[in-house]
This record gives C-alpha cells, sequence and structure tokens, in this order.
C-alpha cells in the first residue's frame, strides 16, 4: 500500500479536498528552573579555562536553567532567555561534553549542571566542555525580525565579538557545505574560535517569497582544533569539506554494527543523538537533524527549518521537507526514500473501513458515531479528531492485517541496516507513555528499533532527556502512522 501524507489532494471529482496541516503542534515540555537576573558569558566564554570545564563547574549553570539533553549527558541545553553575550540576548544555548584524558585541574566548582555518569568519561580521565552552539537569534524562538533589524542585530553581533575576542576577524564567506549558504565571519583567540554565522531568505517576488530572517548562531570551539600555520589553513579551506563538493558522512556497511541487542531481544540503536527543539514547532527539522547528525553531518534544526520552509508558528510540511532534502542529498550524501505514502484514495477507504467498524463495535468497545463524509471539503486533522482511537486501531489492523505485516517487515529491515526511520504519527488517537494528555495532531519522531518476540516498536521524540527509548505495541503504532520515510547514506 502507498501512504502519501499530502498538503493537500483534490478528488478525481474535483469536488473533495483532503486536507492536513504542516506538523507542528507538539513541543518539548517546557524546563523548570528557578527564576533568575541576566547572567552574562562573556567572562566564561574568554577564560583560559573554558575547555578544562566539567559539567559540575559550568559557571551558573543551574541558574541559566541548563538541563541535559539526554542520559547520554554529552550535551546540555538552556533556553531560559535570560543569559546575555555582550549584551546581546541569546535565545538558546547548547553546550557539548566530550571525554577526555585527565591532565589537571579545572576551574572551581560552581552551582553548575549535574555531573555526568563515569560511562560518559574515559577510564582514566573526565568529561569537558568540547563546544558551544549560542543562538543569538532564530525565529522558531525569537519570531519573525524584519529585514532592517536582522541586519543590525548582524553589525551588533559582528560588533560585539570584536570587543569579546579583542582580535580582528576574517571573513568565513559562503559555506557551500551546510544546508543553508550562511555567511560567516571567524574570530581565533589563543584557546578558542569563534565563528559567527547568520542567514536570511531573500524576498524572491517571481515566487511569491517575502523576506524572511532565519538565523544568526555563534559556534565557540577550541583553538587547538583549528589549522595552526598558513599552509594547513590554506590546505583546509581548499579541501573538499570547505568547497563543498562532498560531506563525510558514515559508510552504509558500518552501519549494521551499531545495531544493539536488549534485554528483552529487542534490536535497536543506542547512538542516536539527541536534538530537544524546545518550544519551537520543529518537530520534522529536529527528527531530521538527529538522524544526519547520526550519519555524521553537522547541520542543526535552524538551518534544516530554513530550506524546508518552516512557519515561525505553524510547523513544517513534510512534502516540503523530503522535497528539500531530495535537492541535497547529494551534499549529505544520503538518498531520500518515502517507505510509506498516504494518498487521498487510502484515507477514503480508511474512513469506510472505520465506519463499519463504528457500526458495529468489538464486544466491550463503547458505542461511537460514524465519520460523516458527505461534506464537500474534509479536513485530514478534523476526521482524525473525530475518530476513536480504539475502533481505528480495530479497523486498521484486523480488516487490513497485510498493511500490518508490512509496516513491520519495513521497520525489521532498516534497523536491520542500521537505518532509523522518520515517523509521522497522529498523537492523541491512543494513550502513550510519557506524553501529556493535552498532546494532539500531527507529529514527527523517530522509529529506532523493534522486538519481533513482543513485538513493539522502539521509538524516540525530540523532546530531550527521557524521551530517547519509549516502546510501543506494533498495532497501537500502526494505527496512529501517517507516514515513514527513510536518510539512506549512499
Amino acid at each position: 500500500m502507498n501512504r502519501r501524507l499530502p498538503i493537500s489532494c483534490a478528488c478525481v471529482a474535483g469536488a473533495l479536498l483532503l486536507w492536513r496541516s504542516p506538523l507542528a503542534a507538539q513541543t518539548s515540555p517546557a524546563p523548570t528552573a528557578a527564576s533568575s537576573p541576566s547572567t552574562t558569558l562573556d567572562a566564561w566564554l574568554t577564560s583560559l579555562t573554558l575547555w578544562q570545564t566539567t559539567p559540575e563547574q559550568v559557571p551558573n549553570g543551574r541558574a541559566m536553567g541548563l538541563h541535559w539533553v539526554s542520559n547520554a549527558h554529552d550535551a546540555a541545553r538552556t533556553d531560559k532567555g535570560s543569559l546575555t553575550l555582550r549584551g546581546l540576548p541569546v535565545a538558546e544555548m547548547i553546550i557539548r561534553f566530550s571525554p577526555v584524558a585527565s591532565n589537571g585541574t579545572g576551574p572551581a566548582a560552581s552551582p553548575g549542571i549535574a555531573p555526568a555518569p563515569s560511562a560518559a568519561a574515559n577510564a582514566n580521565g573526565k568529561t569537558v566542555v568540547s563546544g558551544l552552539q549560542i543562538s543569538i537569534y532564530n525565529r522558531g524562538d525569537a519570531g519573525d525580525l524584519d529585514q532592517k533589524r536582522f541586519d543590525a542585530l548582524v553589525e551588533q553581533a559582528k560588533t560585539s565579538l570584536n570587543t569579546l575576542t579583542g582580535v580582528a576577524s576574517v571573513e568565513r564567506g559562503v559555506d557551500n557545505t551546510s544546508a543553508v549558504q550562511s555567511r560567516g565571519l571567524v574570530w581565533t583567540t589563543p584557546t578558542s574560535r569563534f565563528l559567527l554565522e547568520w542567514s536570511a531568505t531573500p524576498a524572491n517576488q517571481v515566487k511569491n517569497i517575502a523576506y524572511r530572517a532565519e538565523f544568526v548562531r555563534l559556534k565557540v570551539t577550541p583553538a587547538l582544533d583549528q589549522p595552526k600555520t598558513a599552509l594547513e589553513q590554506m590546505r583546509a579551506a581548499s579541501s573538499p569539506a570547505s568547497t563543498g563538493t562532498k560531506t563525510v558522512t558514515v559508510r552504509a556497511a558500518d552501519l549494521p554494527a551499531r545495531v544493539v541487542k536488549d534485554a528483552d531481544g529487542g534490536d535497536w540503536l543506542p547512538k542516536i543523538p539527541m536534538v530537544d527543539q524546545g518550544q519551537k514547532g520543529y518537530c520534522v527539522t529536529a527528527a531530521t537533524e538527529r538522524v544526519l547528525r547520526y550519519y555524521g553531518v553537522d547541520v542543526d534544526q535552524n538551518e534544516l527549518a530554513q530550506i524546508a520552509n518552516t512557519a515561525t508558528t505553524g510547523g513544517t510540511s513534510i512534502n516540503e521537507m523530503v522535497a528539500a532534502l531530495k535537492r541535497l542529498a547529494g551534499r549529505f550524501r544520503v538518498n531520500v526514500v518515502t517507505e510509506n505514502e498516504l494518498t487521498y484514495n487510502d484515507f477514503m477507504r480508511e474512513i469506510s473501513d472505520y465506519n463499519r467498524v463504528a457500526r458495529n463495535p468489538p464486544k466491550g468497545t463503547a458505542a461511537v458515531t460514524p465519520i460523516d463524509t458527505r461534506s464537500d471539503v474534509l479536513s485530514y486533522d478534523m476526521v482524525l479528531s473525530q475518530m476513536n482511537g480504539e475502533i481505528l486501531r480495530e479497523s486498521r489492523t484486523k480488516l487490513n492485517p497485510a498493511y500490518v505485516t508490512k509496516f513491520e517487515r519495513d521497520i525489521q529491515g532498516h534497523i536491520a541496516r542500521g537505518i532509523p526511520l522518520l515517523w509521522s504519527v497522529s498523537l492523541g488517537l491512543l494513550p502513550e507513555p510519557k506524553l501529556p494528555e493535552q498532546a494532539r495532531g500531527g507529529h514527527m519522531r523517530l522509529i529506532i528499533g523493534y522486538n519481533a518476540k513482543t513485538k513493539e516498536v522502539y521509538y524516540s521524540d525530540t523532546w530531550g532527556m527521557g524521551h530517547e527509548l519509549k516502546k510501543m505495541p506494533l498495532a497501537d503504532a500502526w494505527t496512529i502512522t501517517d507516514g515513514l520515510f527513510t536518510l539512506e547514506p549512499i
């Protein structure tokens, strides 16, 4: 069965319309943190001990609202809104940590975040800061900016970095290896490299596109990771990674080795990086970022939101995300594959099946009202909101068992190859663990494993710690499925 999740799909007769809103409804649960006055990052970012900082030594970490992104304790995030950088507001900050050999003591302990578990550090060392990504502006967190205000913010950020670092900047130019061709400036100090990047979608009257500010971000990494001599810098600048001819990703042949069998007998992929979408309606782009990072592509959800034309408050069209990724497939070294598609005819048949069961529900199931299809316009979301999850599960699984079998085989086949699946679902039809009662509507998540013995799908949401691995019966998973997509390394 072909299943496609369309934005709109007209009936052959031309009178009936099936419409689905972009996937945007589900944001991360808002983290709780004690209120505090504005906290500046200036002194810490320029300290000589920045790259020796352990999690518990992050200055004012708790006051910043920092929280672990996942149980791997390899990244912490905050979007609290009380951080500043040379007076500039910080919309979001992500601190990444890596294990290093013990080489002396770091800065004095302060109210940082909880220390990483021993598993995050190697046997002879500790876990320290390895990089920071600071979002000075992104429209998902901060809303829209007009061109005049965005340009002014970029200039203010340049001036602030000049003052912060005390060194002159170097033009990075357009980065053809990223998802978008962002502009960039680099400041290199004895300890750190500061890369300021910014991007906007220009107005195009021919394509009916209005100007849209996208992001201003700062990436801070150790200077020791960068080329030192002029010759090294020239070689780095002329390398394929710099010219955009190729992005280095994992080999498809290496992925099956990443599959792990758990104690219950299920096969799953435990090392997919977590991305917390925060309060942005970016589930599609955040889930896509996770898969690309799993393959070794350095990209973030704000870039993907730009290429997918994600609405500031309305979310992402799956069709546009897939189309955008296909345009970038060569750069990312992946194939974009639609595994299941929901067509208009499929959905109308599913309504018919649902009504068939609704008129004669299984014993013990509450009576429900069949869906009225006589309207000239059918909203996909509205129809689903009227459906009873138990009745829908009965109609989707009992009347069409072959579709469930294909869904199961698709999952098993891809997990065996070490490939996660982008899974488009409708929340609120059936109860789920760790899902707020009010969560309803379209959502994108990842399928990361399967247990053939227990008939359970292993999945993960882009909502941070606690959502790395969850399980759901196969029948329930198929009931809420709208679409299935994969990104497969070339």
